[in-house]
């Protein structure tokens, strides 16, 4: 049932986003001067709440083009610390609480399971993994709207440190869990960008790790991310 994205459709599909990200970038700081420019003139009520509007959606769309490059890129980062995965985790559940807590409070029946083993520090980029985090639990959250178990665990083994996110929640299609680390695929609606499970993804190959989805409709979903310890002159 996992969900690996194969290198060569993953270097596919990246190639594409990089292109249309490099350009989409371009146009977007031209609209967004001019709006600004325009808003700096002054003008009537009415046309400057348009503006403001037009503005509000310019930005959007860059934060789509923000994911799609964090997506896009294979290389590994320029530069890499010591990270607690450990840290990490608690860190990116302190900052999706207001998620589940808000869940809660509207009587929907979340409950959130953390299992920190001892582990090994990683190497890698603190805020971008904490990134990866926060989009699994998000992912998870919203995978349970009638409610269930959320379960977050770290461990290690012979070969890597690994954390799994998990859910109870709705699960997916054969068809879409083969899809799912691909860009825009989701089954959240069309307010949704469908980037979170794909920047996942593309953060966590540039790592040099793997991340891999295993999901049953009707049963909820696990992902498992699982990264290197730090060579010892870092």
């Amino acid at each position: 049932m996992s969900a690996p994205l194969d290198a060569e459709r993953f270097d596919a599909i990246g190639g594409v986003a990089a292109g249309a990200a490099h350009h989409l970038n371009n146009v977007l700081m031209v609209v967004l001067g001019n709006i600004q420019l325009a808003l700096m003139h002054g003008m009537e009520a009415p046309a400057a709440a348009r503006l403001r509007s037009a503005d509000r959606a310019a930005q959007d769309a860059a934060d789509v083009v923000r994911s799609l490059t964090s997506f896009c890129h294979t290389q590994p980062f320029p530069s890499v610390s010591v990270v607690d995965l450990n840290q990490a985790v608690d860190e990116a559940l302190e900052l999706t609480a207001p998620r589940w807590q808000e869940a809660q409070a509207r009587g929907i029946p979340l409950v959130l399971r953390v299992e920190h083993e001892g582990v090994l520090p990683v190497a890698g980029d603190a805020a971008a993994l904490r990134q990866v985090l926060i989009n699994l639990l998000s992912n998870a959250i919203e995978a349970m709207p009638g409610g269930g178990t959320l379960t977050v665990r770290t461990w290690q083994d012979e070969d890597a440190v690994r954390c799994s996110v998990s859910d109870t929640g709705v699960g997916m299609s054969q068809d879409l869990r083969r899809r799912a680390l691909e860009p825009f695929v989701t089954t959240k609606g069309p307010r949704t960008r469908g980037l979170g499970l794909a920047v996942a993804h593309g953060i966590v190959t540039r790592h040099g790790g793997t991340l891999v989805l295993d999901s049953e409709e009707g049963l909820g979903t696990s992902v498992v991310i699982s990264l290197t310890p730090p060579q010892r002159d870092l």
